[in-house]
């Protein structure tokens, strides 16, 4: 049976400067950042930068804190870097499925917006965003993360219905879809074949 570890950080300089974190997740368990416990002088929503220190695959959840309510989540690869901004009713859960303990590291920021707030009320979807070519494929998703597309993978998402998702090309950022109804739920997208329509254009 998995282990969930509460997790429960004191900001008291969190409006002057970043606090870093690190810390080991045990094999088979997970853990929960938890923010019931420190005050973020009413900040809609806050930044975290994540270290994946470790050589396997950290699942990252967020879901709101009384609801339970799924907001978005993905696997964070072998050494790899994720920003997210988060909403402060949120909390965010590091899932380590393996056989041996995990390490990552946090670092807490404040977002430029700092009075926006992520509606809740706004449907979201979810779907998989698939890398179907032999390199990795950085994408901008404003507000929630910027995820890096391993070789030959797939991400799921859950997103908010008008979230905006991009990519880089020549130093240009392009739009590369908008959440839209017309995604299915469970709908997997191909974002290598979709840069290459976009690019043609």
């Amino acid at each position: 049976m998995k282990k969930i570890y509460l997790i429960t950080f004191s900001l008291l300089s969190f409006l002057s400067f970043s606090q870093s974190s690190t810390f080991s997740i045990p094999s088979n368990s997970s853990i929960k950042l938890d923010d019931n416990n420190y005050e973020l002088n009413s900040l809609g929503m806050f930044g975290l930068n994540i270290k994946n220190k470790s050589s396997y695959t950290i699942g990252v959840r967020v879901e709101n804190k009384i609801t339970g309510e799924f907001t978005f989540g993905f696997g964070l690869g072998p050494l790899g870097k994720e920003r997210i901004v988060i909403n402060k009713d949120d909390v965010v859960i590091f899932s380590n499925n393996t056989q041996k303990s995990v390490k990552l590291k946090t670092t807490y920021f404040i977002p430029l917006e700092k009075n926006k707030f992520i509606s809740k009320e706004t449907k979201s979807i979810s779907f998989t965003l698939n890398n179907s070519s032999l390199k990795s494929i950085p994408l901008i998703i404003p507000n929630v993360m910027n995820p890096n597309l391993s070789p030959l993978s797939n991400s799921g998402v859950d997103l908010k219905i008008g979230q905006e998702i991009f990519f880089k090309n020549k130093g240009k950022k392009i739009l590369l879809l908008r959440v839209s109804d017309k995604i299915k739920e469970g709908e997997i997208i191909d974002v290598n074949e979709l840069i290459k329509k976009k690019t043609k254009k």
